[in-house]
């Protein structure tokens, strides 16, 4: 995405210099209890940002030095190997060439690499970085391309933000299919591409920003797939044709970035955070909204007033029948249809505002917070998870972590980040000394692997 949000800079900026936090301190650094084992500078991440991770070698994309690209060189962006021992970078890809080259999610398949661009590419490499081959995309890819088996015969479907998406063969990059949204206005064959490069430069429509969820919705034995785009209806996609099999519409709904396959008492269904005006009450509402396979809305689960609060940006399965979802001050345990219980993870500071001439009480926690990949054990404390604050309320140019036991319901340590940041944290045993490991990227361009217990 290239359009520079000048003016909502400018804007943000001037609150920040209206207040004053002083009166809340940071947390204890990350690095002050737990040993940071590497550090690779490889750009930005972002929510969107998988990590792959093989035996000898991880692959992750970058943002390069920024998210939003004001130039037509974007430094440090493209894909990085990296050795997980130590944090070499072993190879880096598409580094300093014209163009915009952001790449958020990769595909490692058959001993290649498959991932699109920001320069509206999407591109298959072997593990040596030579290009096997490259198609011309409609527009950026932002997302992460997803694997799929179309009747014995694999197929590698990727979206781009302007309204297409596109299943190819992992061999060659010959398509199979494609769907475009009605509102489409993105590249086409025969059209101009530099005409097309000049317009693509100064838009910024999300219509597929986020991987699609699959599941086979119209039982012909291949996953079909449902996007949850930033603006616009959730859809589904026949994986075995690419034509549209349902929409679901509510101009009244503001919907999460991704949907989960759930299975409720057996039955199929589609979940989705979701938030909407209730004209009783007067008051934004926050719910898991649930969606059939037939594409019809079957229910809500409310779970509390927004209050400005917003949902994390993904969430995390616990098993068949109890899944997480976070908001900036409380963590829920979904059971099947409802809520099994909550607890308050929120931490308020008091703010001055000096533009207006008093005090506030404010939440720490930030809107959009992040799942880490796994369940650990810290500090003798059985089924822990962590939280990623993409920001600090009270200290905005750090993040923090928040590592919660699931089995006492509670919050045992809050570490702050070199920086803030907003890719999922990674848990594992990335360097195999059989201890658990947590990578995370801040936006100082670094990407830290501290050890936990």
């Amino acid at each position: 995405m290239k359009i520079i949000f000048l003016a909502l800079i400018s804007l943000v900026s001037t609150l920040f210099v209206f207040r004053d936090n002083s009166k809340a301190l940071p947390y204890t650094p990350i690095g002050k209890e737990h040993s940071l084992l590497w550090q690779s500078t490889i750009g930005r991440a972002s929510f969107r940002t998988n990590l792959c991770a093989e035996k000898s070698f991880m692959v992750i994309g970058s943002n390069g030095e920024g998210f939003r690209d004001g130039t037509f060189m974007d430094k440090g962006s493209g894909v990085y190997f990296i050795a997980p021992q130590n944090g070499k970078i072993l190879r880096a890809l598409d580094q300093d060439k014209w163009g915009d080259f952001d790449v958020n999610g990769t595909v490692v398949y058959n001993n290649k690499v498959y991932y699109g661009n920001d320069n509206e590419e999407f591109i298959c490499r072997d593990l040596k970085g030579n290009i096997i081959w490259k198609n011309l995309a409609s527009g950026d890819v932002e997302a992460e391309p997803v694997l799929l088996d179309i009747s014995g015969r694999k197929a590698i479907v990727y979206a781009t933000e302007l309204g297409e998406v596109r299943a190819v063969e992992p061999q060659t990059g010959r398509t199979i299919w494609t769907y475009f949204t009605p509102d489409f206005s993105g590249w086409k064959e025969g059209d101009s591409r530099m005409v097309f490069k000049v317009k693509a430069f100064l838009s910024g429509t999300m219509s597929f920003f986020t991987k699609p969820t699959l599941a086979d919705v119209n039982k012909d034995g291949v996953s079909d797939l449902v996007y949850c785009p930033l603006y616009g209806d959730i859809i589904c996609i026949s994986g075995s044709t690419g034509k549209l099999l349902w929409t679901v519409e509510d101009k009244e709904t503001s919907y999460g970035h991704y949907v989960e396959y759930k299975k409720i008492e057996n039955l199929p269904e589609f979940w989705v955070a979701s938030s909407s005006y209730d004209s009783e009450t007067q008051k934004n509402r926050l719910a898991i909204t649930r969606i059939s396979e037939k594409g019809k809305v079957i229910g809500k689960i409310p779970l509390q007033e927004s209050r400005g609060f917003g949902f994390s940006l993904n969430s995390l399965t616990l098993g068949n029948k109890e899944h997480l979802y976070a908001t900036d001050d409380s963590l829920y345990w979904m059971h099947d249809k409802g809520v099994k219980s909550s607890v308050y993870i929120g931490d308020t500071f008091r703010v001055k505002y000096e533009w207006y001439n008093e005090e506030r009480i404010e939440n720490r926690v930030s809107s959009g917070q992040l799942f880490g990949s796994g369940i650990f054990r810290y500090k003798g404390q059985d089924s822990c998870i962590v939280l990623l604050s993409q920001y600090d309320g009270a200290n905005y140019d750090t993040g923090f972590i928040s590592i919660i036991s699931l089995p006492n319901k509670r919050v045992v340590a809050r570490y702050a980040l070199p920086g803030s940041g907003e890719m999922p944290p990674q848990v594992g045993d990335f360097n195999r000394d059989g201890i658990v490991d947590l990578l995370v990227n801040c936006a100082d361009n670094k990407l830290y692997c501290y050890q936990l217990y």
